[in-house]
């Protein structure tokens, strides 16, 4: 057992001894004489087919990013996509989304509202761009058009906002609630205003 200690001791001052000798060459040599002796460092071409097969893979960290509600992160991510031209609708939605909960104010809703826009020129039919649109309707008291944006959310998903019917698939049941239970609570603000 000694023996090892020692050997894991030696290991360690060779290695740290070797560095320190790599770190006194390199500070004698400038940047750019370092760069150079790497050799050619010119930038690979852009290669859009492979940005837009890995695009698929942001998208999802994009979306773990945010349920770990690592937002900054998230946006990074979807960020990417934006800038390289190959995002999706869910890429701007989830940008939007996580900047809501960085921040609160007027500037922040004019952002999203701006990514939202920008989804729906990808996919109008996304039920999400609802979701945000009401979430900001209510961040700047605007109860009318959180009302108008959830019966039109609802008539989307074919469901009647006066009497909402049984045996809908799951996903439709879960939005459904979650919509008729908004519009219970915000015609309940608009009333107590």
């Amino acid at each position: 057992m000694k023996s090892k200690k020692k050997y894991i001791v030696f290991a360690s001052l060779v290695l740290a001894l070797s560095a320190a000798v790599y770190i006194n060459k390199a500070k004698d040599i400038s940047l750019p004489a370092r760069i150079d002796n790497l050799g050619n460092t010119e930038l690979l071409p852009a290669n859009k087919r492979y940005e837009q097969i890995i695009s698929f893979a942001v998208t999802s960290l994009v979306n773990m990013q945010f349920n770990m509600r690592h937002f900054r992160q998230a946006i990074a991510l979807a960020d990417q996509n934006i800038n390289n031209g190959v995002a999706c609708a869910d890429d701007y939605l989830q940008k939007a989304n996580c900047l809501l909960f960085l921040k609160n104010d007027r500037q922040t809703n004019i952002e999203a509202n701006q990514l939202i826009e920008e989804a729906k020129k990808l996919d109008a039919q996304n039920v999400n761009i609802y979701r945000l649109t009401v979430l900001i309707a209510l961040r700047e008291d605007n109860y009318d058009l959180a009302i108008t944006l959830l019966h039109q959310y609802l008539e989307i998903l074919g469901i009647d906002a006066d009497k909402p019917t049984e045996g809908q698939f799951n996903y439709r049941n879960s939005e459904s609630y979650w919509a008729l239970n908004m519009l219970s609570k915000i015609q309940a603000m608009r009333a107590s205003r």
